[in-house]
């Protein structure tokens, strides 16, 4: 039996709000005002409960918005998330087994027929209720004792935990949450399309790699996700593009190239159906933009402006062989 003594649970490198969390299913990140969150390894589904502090962040169609304490978030892997931290802020983070657990699986598969013909999920997240604040605080507390924690204790309370989200909300509440995850009824579909999706710029090469005709592909997409796979795609791109724009130096015929336009002309195009913006000014109003992107500015010395005015950390934490890695502070 493998057991986490107190030193290797704080110290083991999945307790990053972004990393992995391949090595147990919990972790934690405490961050200051003013450092950019990224997601460094997205290959898994996670929650995020902010117990402290506040967050901007860009996600589903890229639009930012503030997230703060006593709020849960869903990140589905692969997701296009990132952001800056507006204050001082304290995050608990929960891995979500692929396909969910067994005896959750009727339960799950059930949630769709809650949602409207008409919803549209808009990054969905839930308040948290004073049973799962407990719940938290008494395991950060249990782990805190500096006793050792078990890979079978850890399971039991990832799980008791999906106890109190089915419990504690609505069945309609539940579903809208987890829609990323559950809308439609083929599983295995959307878990194949989760997975893979960042590795194609058409719906056609996709179809064509997993085996299937584009009829069946797009079939089996709107069956598994309720629209076309052109539109999800898209919205998909449009997402990490504005990343790009915003995040990154790269030139414009850079990010063209990146995301397979033929030219950069195309890339103009694109950002003006999906942001009504052309590039550049996307670019000047970046995240966190305005009279409190200054602020952060002013009140962290640590934060810097690039040549190209959006906002990039650069402190000793971060190195230059990972620059996208969020410093963790152990509790």
């Amino acid at each position: 039996m493998r057991y986490y003594t107190h030193k290797e649970y704080y110290e083991c490198p999945q307790q990053s709000l972004f990393a992995s969390t391949k090595g147990h299913p919990f972790g934690r990140l405490m961050v200051k005002a003013g450092e950019e969150l990224k997601r460094r390894v997205p290959e898994a589904s996670v929650f995020i409960f902010i117990i402290s502090g506040s967050i901007q962040v860009v996600t589903n169609n890229a639009q930012p918005r503030e997230v703060s304490a006593g709020t849960m978030s869903l990140l589905p892997k692969f997701a296009c998330t990132y952001g800056i931290a507006l204050t001082d802020c304290d995050f608990f983070i929960v891995k979500i087994p692929d396909g969910f657990d067994e005896e959750d699986r009727p339960y799950v598969r059930s949630l769709p027929e809650e949602l409207p013909e008409d919803f549209v999920y808009d990054f969905n997240t839930l308040p948290t209720c004073p049973i799962i604040d407990a719940y938290i605080r008494l395991l950060l507390m249990a782990v805190d004792t500096g006793g050792i924690i078990t890979p079978e204790f850890l399971d039991v309370k990832r799980r008791e935990l999906f106890y109190y989200l089915k419990t504690c909300y609505t069945r309609a509440e539940v579903a809208a949450f987890l829609y990323p995850l559950i809308g439609g009824r083929s599983q295995s579909f959307k878990d194949l399309v989760l997975s893979n999706f960042v590795r194609f710029n058409t719906v056609q090469d996709f179809a064509r790699d997993s085996g299937m005709s584009l009829s069946t592909f797009n079939r089996k997409f709107k069956d598994a996700f309720g629209v076309s796979a052109y539109k999800w795609m898209d919205e998909r791109k449009s997402e990490v593009v504005y990343k790009d724009i915003v995040t990154t130096e790269m030139t414009f015929s850079e990010i063209a190239y990146k995301h397979g336009f033929s030219s950069s002309a195309y890339l103009v195009s694109f950002c003006r159906r999906h942001f009504g913006k052309l590039p550049g000014e996307i670019r000047k109003n970046t995240l966190g933009g305005g009279e409190r992107y200054l602020t952060i500015i002013l009140i962290n010395n640590h934060m810097r402006v690039t040549k190209r005015g959006f906002w990039s950390p650069s402190n000793v934490f971060l190195r230059k062989t990972d620059p996208i890695l969020t410093p963790c502070t152990p509790y």
